[in-house]
């Protein structure tokens, strides 16, 4: 984009490779939105964006290009309310080289997995939800949302999807940024109480266990009841009395 003004919305970009910039190189005016930039290579700099002049990039995926995704060599770059294949706990998307410095990165989008109740007595269900529409922080995403895609649902120990399912692992297709909530049903038999952890991953030839949500079980007693009769032998017409 050399000077003008480019427009890029709802589309995927993957698979480009160019000197510098390898899927755009812009010195003009772009806007980028609920778009995909994946597996593209620069040789240089900006594995997906390379910028000198003005660019607005928001509500995307930038994830899994070679070299640094967006590089800003001049100009100005807002990449806020991005999907970076990360939650960056403790980091961000600069520190983890994925933007360089003044690249607006913050707020970027993150993976949240959450159960409701959080806590549930064996034999019970608790409803699992998972998307990519809040920010870094717990805020909600404005605006729009990212470009849909599947998110994977893994559970650390006993119990299953679907009551009464048997799934271990789930792979469920976001709308509108969230998948469809499901139920996940504690069907072990466990004499204490004990916690299941559910983890979330999207994209994940990038990056695994980046969200998770955690289900507190209190285990159900079983009583064996024994009926024991007053007497061993009656008479028609006679009271027996059951303990």
């Amino acid at each position: 984009n050399d000077l003008c003004y480019l427009t890029i919305t709802q589309s995927t970009l993957t698979q480009n490779t160019a000197i510098d910039g390898g899927a755009i190189h812009n010195t003009g005016y772009l806007t980028l939105t609920q778009s995909t930039l994946t597996q593209n290579t620069a040789n240089s700099y900006g594995g997906a964006i390379l910028n000198w002049g003005t660019a607005t990039i928001t509500h995307s995926r930038i994830i899994g290009n070679t070299g640094i995704d967006v590089y800003r060599n001049g100009g100005t770059v807002n990449a806020a309310f991005n999907w970076w294949g990360s939650n960056f706990l403790g980091t961000d998307p600069i520190s983890e080289g994925r933007a360089n410095s003044g690249v607006i990165v913050d707020p970027w989008v993150i993976l949240t997995v959450n159960a409701t109740p959080d806590t549930i007595n064996n034999g019970e269900t608790s409803t699992i939800t998972a998307d990519l529409n809040h920010i870094n922080g717990g805020g909600d995403l404005v605006g729009g949302h990212i470009p849909d895609g599947p998110i994977r649902l893994d559970i650390n120990s006993w119990g299953s999807f679907i009551n009464p399912g048997t799934l271990q692992t789930i792979i469920l297709d976001t709308v509108n940024g969230a998948i469809i909530p499901i139920s996940f049903y504690a069907n072990g038999g466990q004499p204490t109480p004990t916690s299941v952890i559910i983890n979330g991953t999207a994209d994940g030839y990038t990056t695994t266990g980046i969200a998770s949500a955690y289900i507190n079980i209190n285990p159900v007693a079983y009583l064996n009841i024994t009926k024991t009769a007053n007497v061993t032998s009656a008479n028609v017409g006679d009271f027996i009395e059951y303990v």
